[in-house]
């Protein structure tokens, strides 16, 4: 089983990644944190997520209640080693050229602007997880 983290605080998007992602591949699993402290747990697997799976993929929204994705992605970079550290999208409705380039020069896989049309959600998420989870 193949398992992506989501890192967001919006229960909509939440919702909407998990039916999009059920109906691609059934076998895979969306483990969702809604703060940095709490997928940086995730990810080093420290309670109250000790018994967490490794996560193929992270999508990270950028702009999340108390913090930033860059908070996420450099202590991702301290805490885990490179063969331990998933692949980070950061997904997020920030369009802004600064947060995208903040965020590649920390290590983020890539930076995509959620898209607003559900057609256009699907055919993205359906590309993210083609690109960044092998065998998806």
């Amino acid at each position: 089983m193949l398992n992506i983290l989501q890192v967001e605080d919006n229960p909509g998007d939440v919702v909407l990644l998990q039916e999009i992602v059920h109906i691609i591949d059934e076998n895979i699993r969306v483990h969702v944190t809604t703060s940095v402290d709490e997928a940086l747990a995730f990810l080093t697997r420290t309670p109250p997520f000790a018994d967490a799976p490794s996560a193929d993929l992270v999508l990270l929204d950028f702009n999340m209640p108390g913090s930033t994705g860059d908070m996420l992605l450099t202590r991702v970079k301290s805490a885990l080693p490179f063969d331990r550290r998933p692949p980070i999208v950061v997904f997020t409705s920030s369009a802004n050229p600064v947060d995208r380039a903040l965020s590649l020069s920390l290590g983020a896989s890539a930076y995509v602007v959620k898209p607003l049309e559900l057609h256009d959600f699907y055919r993205t998420i359906a590309n993210l997880m083609r690109v960044h989870i092998p065998g998806a």
